[in-house]
């Protein structure tokens, strides 16, 4: 066939094609005309029943949640009370309404895809991307409103720079992952997600999210991804990334919404229509068999901002993973795991069936976890992630295995009930820095006394020791846990912390010293040696952070920034074995441990504690406030006086009293039995082993002094060496003088009295006076047997009764006010006498504790040369020139720098030089003071009973 007679085959089919195009058209009008003419001769009850229909319809359209509706009707979103709402197969994107009904009332909403049917919702736009734009918006807040805080949202806006989804404001803290200009990039991230969620949870029972369980998935967040203005912006690896979240990312519950704006050129050899999956949603759909679909806009931004609102005020949902389940031994497996190489506990779960541990010490492969950190937000679950772990190795592990220090650098209370723990060494609450750094340097002077034990041992570490048969007993590990770790660094200009740090980084591991510092940071200021602690610091933990902190970690790889930036609710966590190495990341959330069940199984390890080990096998229990003060019986060398089931001999007491201080002892080297010395406790010093006392003896000088206005902590110190005395001797060792001036109708006024009627029913010689000659009679008597032992052989005088005269608030006894003389001020005759007292007493057995309230005062009864008789001075707040007056130093004047609560308070030895500072025992409503009395005086009287010795 020539070219003639293909071009007349072609034109005469092309005329067939018109023809046949012609005919359809005139088909389609004529159905059209007979459907109008139809529909016009409907009959009345047909009109009447489809408008019936539409009046349901719009009944059962208002029963709906306002997120399933096709409109933004304000009235029901003012009365939607937002709730959970399972997995949707469907969402809605706007109306349907039925043409044939009159003014189109039979309106219903127009579902498309979502949850479970694996696509990706295209909006194609032609001139018109304002309007895709505003339904991508559209779609936005009603998955919000219908998955509140169980959604997260990725929006990709390069051609606008996010501008085209204002609403990422109003969407919860950590539900919105911005794009960056690396879109490519942005996708890897979601791709990585996707990855994990699938090797977590998705299995052949659970194919995709929505299938795995309830309770397992709600730790997870469905992730939709919004693209605008498509394809601006994008290149070939950006498009390519898309395909793959549009091919993999429903199974794993990430879904993709973009608006396709077809003004703009992309690739060419790059067509968005040929991906796997898609629905296209355009901004209108034209009539089909009566009926026109058309989608919804935003709502009026009031509304919109009453949504959110809402919206801000629901609790996130979320699986608690039941610390009896994750975390708990059985009861047959309590304190049953050895510590010799290591310590592990489980703290939580990761996926659907898998376990999140922590760990200290080497592995079965010899791998080293040496020391731990944590970086979490306020409000990430941190503090319940201690208890879980302390609990978890405390349950595991016997007080003979593991101890623990346990330091709250900030204001909290979290291991307030860890005070019972039996493995509890040091629980410091409200922690100031300088106790902080007492405890690094406790653990320092712990690492060489084992270090020591090693050498004479002939190993190198904590394993060796335990595998070579421990020739000094079972040595446990320690585990130091400090919240908010930064204040270690306050106010240290010497770097003492940075140090100490620095030395139980490199060297705590061999001794079987591990440490787990927290803050809201990994990286804190004050911290110098940085890269040499953290490259000891093998178990990386973080929780929920700030994006931005998040983005600047570097003690994670990228895979591990991006696991922490998943963290979007309380509890989940990254935890990290390996230094950070992208290799060691697990991801998982962290049982929940109740403040109910936190208390009860320490008071069950508490009683096992009592009922299986002797006391020299458990913790220490040093308990320090930092923001209360002492209790009495909280001071450990009393709380273990009060489980003897006798009061020590004079020679035990000096054999104690010599013993150092991590052997229980008081480390009083010059405590000779001979000079019947006495402790007579003060308050807790800013240290941890360090309790403030005077140590009286038969020696010249040796009176006591307490001066400061403070009355609750003078008084609290005054019935607390009262109580001193009763617990070092019997009834028939010692004899007490008490003069109470204090002021009546104040809170302290009975506290003296209350004492002194206690220690009467238990037998001691008291006598108890507020004043007046009968007052003034109590220093005559004391100035007497001054006289009387003074004539007396030392033989003799082993055999006297040791006397103390109290005398509380002595400038307001009148009688040894000072009378002006022909020089001045003179003693007046009871001065003189109290002044023999002072002077020839203390070698005699009889010793003079005075109170004045404050300095001046004090200078109105004494002499300043009277003061050579106080070797023990005890300061509250002064002023500078009183503090030089009284101690020799500004040091009084700074006690309360740091304001008017602790109490603090300084002692001095003005012969041996030894000073202290710290916190007085105080006569409060906290302290209460007679329930702690009780507890002494039942075991005194116990005493008294059993062995005849009071």
């Amino acid at each position: 066939m020539g070219i003639r007679e293909l071009e007349d085959a072609i034109a005469q089919e092309e005329r067939a094609v018109q023809a046949a195009l012609t005919a359809i058209a005139a088909a389609q009008q004529r159905a059209k005309g007979h459907a109008v003419t139809f529909t016009e001769s409907w009959p009345a009850e047909v009109v009447a029943q489809l408008r019936a229909n539409a009046a349901q319809a719009l009944a059962m359209s208002a029963a709906y949640p306002p997120y399933a509706r096709g409109d933004w009707n304000s009235d029901a979103w003012r009365q939607w009370v937002p709730d959970s709402a399972h997995p949707p197969r469907f969402l809605v994107a706007g109306q349907i309404a039925d043409q044939r009904t009159a003014g189109g009332e039979f309106r219903v909403p127009w579902p498309i895809p979502f949850i479970g049917l694996a696509r990706t919702v295209i909006i194609p736009t032609n001139g018109d991307a304002a309007a895709g734009l505003e339904v991508l918006h559209s779609l936005v807040i009603r998955i919000a409103a219908m998955f509140p805080h169980q959604a997260r949202y990725t929006f990709v806006d390069p051609a606008r720079q996010g501008r085209s989804f204002p609403m990422f404001r109003s969407l919860p803290t950590g539900m919105v992952r911005m794009s960056t200009t690396d879109i490519a990039r942005d996708f890897e991230e979601i791709r990585r997600d996707i990855d994990r969620i699938n090797a977590a949870y998705l299995d052949k029972q659970a194919p995709s999210l929505e299938k795995v369980a309830a309770d397992v998935r709600v730790n997870e967040r469905f992730e939709f991804i919004f693209v605008a203005e498509y394809p601006d912006g994008f290149d070939r690896r950006a498009i390519e990334g898309l395909r793959q979240l549009a091919r993999n990312g429903p199974p794993a519950g990430k879904y993709l919404f973009i608006q396709w704006n077809k003004d703009l050129a992309g690739p060419h050899d790059v067509k968005l229509d040929e991906f796997e999956g898609l629905y296209v949603l355009p901004l209108t759909a034209g009539p089909r068999a009566h009926y026109e679909a058309t989608t919804s806009p935003a709502p009026e931004a009031s509304l919109e901002r009453a949504i959110f609102e809402k919206l801000a005020s629901v609790k996130p949902p979320e699986r608690k993973l039941g610390w009896s389940d994750v975390v708990a031994p059985r009861g047959d497996r309590v304190w049953c795991e050895s510590a010799a190489v290591r310590i592990e506990t489980p703290v939580g779960g990761s996926g659907a069936s898998q376990l999140l541990r922590l760990w200290f010490g080497a592995d079965d492969e010899g791998r080293t976890c040496a020391h731990g950190m944590l970086g979490a937000m306020p409000g990430a679950g941190k503090s319940n992630l201690y208890h879980v772990l302390v609990l978890g190795l405390a349950a595991r592990y016997s007080p003979k295995e593991l101890r623990m220090y346990l330091i709250d650098g900030k204001f909290g209370v979290e291991f307030q009930d860890h005070r019972n723990l039996p493995h509890a060494d040091v629980v410091s609450l409200n922690t100031p820095p300088e106790l902080s750094r007492s405890v690094l340097a406790e653990l320092l002077r712990e690492m060489e006394w084992r270090n020591s034990c090693f050498a004479r041992a002939g190993v190198v570490d904590l394993a060796g020791y335990r595998k070579a048969g421990e020739p000094s007993g079972v040595m446990p590990r320690i585990l130091l846990l400090v919240d908010e770790y930064q204040e270690l660094f306050e106010g240290d200009r010497e770097g003492v912390a940075s140090r100490h740090l620095l030395q139980l980084a490199q060297q705590g591991r061999s001794a079987g010293i591990h440490m787990m510092l927290g803050a809201q940071r990994f990286g804190v200021v004050g911290l110098m040696h940085q890269a040499a602690v953290m490259g000891n610091i093998h178990l990386r933990v973080a929780m929920q952070m700030p994006h931005d902190a998040v983005q600047a970690l570097t003690e994670f790889g990228r895979d591990g920034r991006r696991l922490i930036g998943a963290c979007d609710l309380p509890g989940k966590t990254v935890i990290n074995d390996r230094s950070g190495d992208d290799t060691g990341n697990h991801f998982g959330k962290v049982a929940y441990l109740d403040g109910d069940q936190r208390r009860k199984w320490i008071a069950q390890l508490q009683a096992k504690a009592q009922a299986e080990l002797p006391e020299d096998q458990r913790g220490r229990g040093i308990v320090c406030d930092g923001q209360a003060q002492p209790r009495f019986v909280d001071n450990p060398f009393v709380a273990r006086a009060l489980r003897r089931p006798a009061r020590l001999s004079v020679r035990e007491r000096e054999h104690l009293a010599k013993q150092p201080a991590h052997a229980g002892g008081l480390d009083v080297g010059d405590w000779f039995a001979g000079e019947r010395p006495f402790a007579l406790w003060l308050g807790q010093e800013f240290n941890v082993n360090g309790y403030a006392r005077v140590v009286v003896r038969r020696r010249a000088g040796e009176g006591v002094l307490v001066v400061g206005g403070a009355y609750q902590a003078r008084y609290g110190m005054f019935a607390s060496m009262l109580t001193s005395v009763a617990l070092d001797a019997g009834p028939e060792s010692t004899e007490l003088f008490i003069l109470d001036r204090s002021i009546p109708e104040t809170p302290w006024h009975g506290t003296l009295e209350e004492t002194t009627a206690v220690l009467r029913r238990l037998g001691y010689a008291v006598s108890y006076e507020r004043g007046g000659d009968a007052g003034d009679a109590l220093v005559e008597r004391a100035a007497a047997l001054t006289t009387r032992r003074r004539a007396q052989s030392e033989e003799e005088l082993l055999h006297e009764p040791s006397v103390f005269l109290f005398i509380a608030d002595a400038d307001r006894v009148r009688a040894l006010a000072r009378r002006d003389g022909e020089y001045g001020l003179e003693d007046s005759e009871l001065g003189i006498r109290l002044a023999l007292a002072l002077n020839e007493g203390p070698a005699v057995g009889v010793h003079v504790v005075l109170g004045f309230s404050g300095f001046m005062p004090m200078t109105r009864t004494l002499d300043a040369k009277r003061l050579d008789q106080f070797r023990h001075r005890v300061a509250l707040q002064a002023g500078e020139d009183d503090s030089f007056g009284l101690v020799r130093s500004r040091k009084a004047a700074q006690l309360q720098a740091h304001g008017q609560t602790p109490i603090v308070a300084l002692y001095c030895d003005m012969i041996g030089g030894g000073e202290s500072r710290f916190k007085p025992y105080a006569v409060d409503d906290k302290a209460g003071w007679g329930d702690q009395w009780a507890l002494v005086a039942g075991r005194i009287e116990l005493w008294g009973r059993r062995h005849g010795n009071g």
